[in-house]
């Protein structure tokens, strides 16, 4: 086992935790866990835990990453924490204004990303500049497959079949 991956190489962590794609049943854990800024807003909702959610969950995290941090220069120093007007409220904010029941806030992150329309204008507008111009896009059309027209968060398992097209 390695805790330094070679230069331009990652590290996959947590097998412990993969779940197998065709399994019949959840875990079995008796409670949801997890930082409700990264969690999806089906499992939230007590959702049976699927593949969609993990990259639902993936999605919030790239979202965060964009709306804290703006673009390494490219010289290789780091990138910078982003500091907000006091009056833009973005996703993440609205989560943490509501209630810690996890449903409340399911339903807060659904309303900001469901809508394309209200997706731009609520998450993608707040990004700083050079942050939208490289993350936006990749955003806006992840958005789109994670959150098709219809998606319900009270609604959104799906069976292994189901998910075959996000593999």
């Amino acid at each position: 086992m390695t805790t330094s991956p070679p230069p331009g190489q990652g590290l996959l962590i947590d097998l412990d935790l993969a779940i197998r794609r065709d399994r019949l049943s959840a875990t079995g854990a008796s409670h949801c866990t997890g930082t409700q800024d990264f969690m999806a807003p089906g499992l939230m909702c007590g959702n049976p835990h699927s593949f969609l959610h993990n990259l639902q969950s993936s999605f919030y995290v790239l979202l965060w990453i964009a709306t804290y941090y703006t673009m390494p220069p490219g010289d290789g120093s780091p990138s910078e924490l982003w500091t907000f007007n006091s009056e833009v409220d973005t996703i993440f904010d609205s989560c943490n204004d509501v209630s810690r029941n996890f449903t409340h806030v399911a339903m807060v992150k659904a309303s900001f990303v469901q809508n394309q329309f209200v997706s731009e204008k609520r998450c993608l507008a707040v990004l700083h500049g050079d942050m939208r111009a490289a993350l936006g896009p990749l955003l806006s059309a992840w958005r789109d497959v994670l959150y098709p027209p219809g998606y319900c968060v009270e609604y959104a398992h799906a069976s292994p079949d189901e998910e075959a097209g996000l593999w």
